[in-house]
């Protein structure tokens, strides 16, 4: 089943999120090496944005 999961994580992070496998670290089930932006070993980890006061 979690190889049916790793595969549907694949698209995207929103889908990664779907099936309950992001944010995955490196080596997990989840990680696909597209979904890592910033190349800190987890991928579709959220993102915080910055307001302007």
């Amino acid at each position: 089943m979690i190889v049916l999961h790793h595969y549907a994580a694949a698209p995207n992070c929103g889908l990664a999120r779907l099936v309950k496998l992001a944010p995955a670290r490196r080596g997990e089930p989840g990680y696909w090496p597209r979904h890592d932006a910033d190349n800190d070993g987890i991928a579709a980890n959220p993102c915080l944005r910055r307001t302007s006061i």
